[in-house]
């Protein structure tokens, strides 16, 4: 348990260990409550922070009790205002997320749009990749619906390859 001092009704120092010895006596730390306050040392409580979504710590409050020192929290109710700007930085965070996620996505298909990629749906990577891109003209980011990525269906091989069916490779 942590003590803090107390002179003249004003907290002195900051929340420690009682000492082993103080005030010229060995064994101070071992002393019981009642004496110990008697030369100023309260055990010290520190309220614990419940803020509701709503609510905004104002400051913190040493309160001087009979028996202990108790750090409090002093907290308000968010005015409209400040719960309009705490919701739209919410907003704004979840669209970020959205357009980092769609962005990742894009680059992780980005090679099957180029000329030579070897899938034969390039046409349902194009579509899937519309929809990606067009997934931040909805009007709330929590309502993202993400399109199902299309399989990669390979080019069938080309005649020139010969390959036969039982997979050995035919010199022309």
């Amino acid at each position: 348990m942590k003590y803090i001092r107390v002179e003249n009704n004003s907290v002195v120092g900051i929340p420690q260990e009682l000492p082993i010895n103080a005030e010229n006596i060995s064994n101070f730390h071992l002393l019981p409550p009642d004496i110990l306050r008697s030369y100023g040392w309260y055990p010290f409580e520190e309220e614990e922070m419940n803020l509701t979504e709503n609510e905004k710590l104002i400051r913190w409050d040493i309160e001087i009790q009979l028996e202990k020192v108790v750090k409090k929290c002093i907290k308000r109710e968010l005015n409209t205002e400040e719960i309009e700007q705490k919701n739209s930085a919410k907003l704004q965070k979840e669209w970020q997320d959205v357009r980092t996620k769609r962005n990742g996505l894009l680059l992780e298909s980005d090679w099957t749009q180029l000329s030579d990629a070897p899938v034969q749906n390039k046409n349902d990577w194009e579509r899937y990749r519309k929809e990606l891109r067009d997934i931040t003209n909805i009007s709330n980011p929590y309502n993202v619906i993400w399109p199902v990525k299309p399989i990669i269906i390979p080019l069938p091989p080309t005649p020139s390859e010969n390959i036969p069916e039982d997979g050995e490779i035919v010199p022309e």
